[in-house]
């Protein structure tokens, strides 16, 4: 779980103030829900973990496939458990319209 701790100790720094993980491009069902580093222990460390319906996948077996069973379950995982399913669209909507700040 050294991944885990590092990316727990870097959010929670005060210099950045991360509270909030969004996760894109990566299988959903397993290495962003289950993996070290992913949401499941993130999570237990206080900080909120989303990611972005069209940026990530699922394994998805042979029946499962043309419905997205597994993507959409784990989907409902996250927003249930973990944190927010956003919209692409939303998303880069939102962050055009964000206010521009620099980074120290």
């Amino acid at each position: 779980m050294k991944l885990t701790n590092e990316i727990a100790t870097y959010t929670n720094s005060t210099v950045y103030g991360i509270n909030h993980l969004i996760y894109i491009g990566y299988n959903v069902d397993w290495c962003i829900l289950f993996a070290p580093g992913g949401i499941f222990y993130i999570n237990r460390y206080g900080i909120m973990t989303s990611v972005i319906r069209q940026a990530v996948t699922a394994v998805e077996s042979k029946e499962s496939a043309k419905e997205g069973r597994s993507l959409e379950h784990s989907l409902w995982q996250i927003a249930v458990g973990f944190g927010f399913v956003y919209d692409l669209d939303d998303f880069t909507a939102a962050l055009d319209s964000a206010p521009k700040r620099e980074l120290s």
